[in-house]
């Protein structure tokens, strides 16, 4: 019977397919189909039982078209997905793709849209940054959300402007308080809080060393915000929002409930997102230590190897003890 041990906490279909391709070697080593098969995950080191058959059939139709790809004598055009940042192939694919000026260089278009472009004959960027047509919105539509302009993304691209759309406004009527906040999603526990307050100015950085300390970050949170005159939460996007919901939720009572009813919350992608359209491709990407003068801290570990560094400082048991390879 194959056994996996995995460090996660949450076990995604992906470690279920690694462990049902454990049981595809046995079975062409032995001769005998393992129909069970076993995962211990967690730092609990839970154990969970997997019946494989279904599994080990869709892990050979997967062998089945990596062989496929292996017998071509070209190899497929690269595609960059989400995964890529994990992967230590991520520069050379990269390069890749900018070279081809592919489409999948916008993140923001879905596989599906990419397919309904590529039905119409689009299939670079500098060919979909040639379909934008500014338009005057109708004044019926002023209060509606601006529609996100792939086209004009790509347009972003190619000319490497920024171009925005509209008159995007941010009105804090308030104190702001910029938050951010640090996490493990696997366990659905937050380890560091931080806030700055412009109004002062204030910088606060609240840290747990595990889950038991968690309440005692989200109290001292609370605690600082109950002594600011009409806070508005400025923060970057959905991951702080489910933060603030999950953990009043969590540790509820009568004084959470309260502070959130009165806070304003500014998700900063979703207030300009819609408007801001710039090249970051060619920013982030384009050797930005050599251009800004930043002293640069290498990295030991690449892609997904260096991705558990914060489970290793829980583990650790040191406050704040990231490893030296981490410091960037």
């Amino acid at each position: 019977m194959p056994i996996r041990f995995v460090p996660f906490e949450k076990i995604s279909k992906h470690y279920k397919l690694m462990l049902a391709f454990d049981a595809l070697v046995l079975w062409k080593a032995s001769g005998q189909m393992p129909t069970k098969g076993t995962i211990i995950h967690g730092l609990q080191h839970t154990i969970l039982g997997l019946r494989l058959d279904t599994l080990i059939h869709e892990v050979q139709l997967l062998v089945g078209k990596l062989r496929a790809l292996l017998s071509e004598s070209i190899p497929p055009d690269p595609v960059l997905i989400k995964h890529c940042s994990e992967c230590e192939f991520e520069t050379y694919c990269r390069k890749r793709v900018a070279e081809k000026d592919d489409l999948s260089l916008l993140d923001s278009l879905s596989v599906t849209e990419r397919a309904k472009l590529n039905a119409k004959g689009i299939f670079t960027v500098t060919q979909l940054a040639y379909t934008f047509r500014p338009r005057r919105r109708p004044k019926r539509l002023a209060s509606r959300k601006e529609k996100y302009h792939h086209a004009l993304k790509a347009l972003a691209i190619r000319d490497h402007k920024i171009h925005i759309v509209g008159k995007p406004e941010l009105a804090i009527k308030g104190t702001p308080v910029y938050l951010d906040v640090e996490g493990m999603p696997d366990r659905d526990f937050y380890y560091l809080i931080g806030l700055r307050i412009p109004a002062g100015p204030l910088q606060y950085s609240f840290w747990a060393d595990d889950v038991s300390d968690e309440e005692g970050i989200w109290r001292s949170l609370l605690s600082v915000l109950e002594r600011i005159d009409n806070p508005v939460l400025i923060h970057y996007g959905a991951y702080e929002t489910t933060f603030l919901k999950r953990l009043a939720r969590r540790y509820s009572d009568s004084n959470s409930r309260i502070l959130l009813h009165r806070h304003t919350h500014y998700p900063r992608d979703e207030s300009l997102g819609d408007h801001l359209f710039a090249d970051l491709f060619s920013n982030i990407f384009q050797s930005p230590q050599r251009s800004r003068a930043i002293p640069w801290v290498p990295v030991v570990a690449p892609g997904c190897v260096g991705a558990p560094v914060p489970r290793l400082a829980t583990t650790m048991g040191g406050k704040r003890g990231i490893p030296p390879s981490s410091r960037y």
